[in-house]
């Protein structure tokens, strides 16, 4: 399961270069890299900087997985009774249907048939 995986981006190796490095960590962010591998502390800040996702990336992300409860309570509390109604209309609809057909006379469809007769 893709979220269960971690890809980080590969070492930058001149840790003694931070512009270079924070530059490389933006273009790990962008290409969708989880983190990044590092071999100096002095890396630790810049990586986390461009690699951790933002407040506003999290609460955004927060409402994406709160959405199906929310739609879930919002359907059943505005259009379930909408649907109900409208199968319990069509359901008497069908009903009434059925009982008026069932008064009319069945067509005898025997009628025009020729009876052999028993030898």
């Amino acid at each position: 399961m893709a979220s269960e995986c971690c890809v980080p981006d590969g070492v930058y190796n001149d840790f003694r270069d931070r512009q270079g490095f924070e530059q490389e960590c933006k273009q790990a962010a962008i290409m969708g890299f989880d983190g990044k591998t590092l071999i100096h502390p002095g890396q630790i800040a810049a990586a986390n900087k461009a690699l951790l996702p933002s407040q506003e990336a999290i609460t955004n992300a927060q409402a994406i997985i709160a959405a199906p409860s929310v739609i879930r309570k919002m359907l059943k509390k505005e259009l379930y009774p909408l649907t109900e109604k409208w199968l319990n209309g069509c359901i008497s609809q069908k009903r009434k249907n059925y009982c008026e057909s069932s008064k009319q006379p069945k067509p005898n469809h025997n009628r025009n048939r020729k009876h052999k007769q028993q030898t």
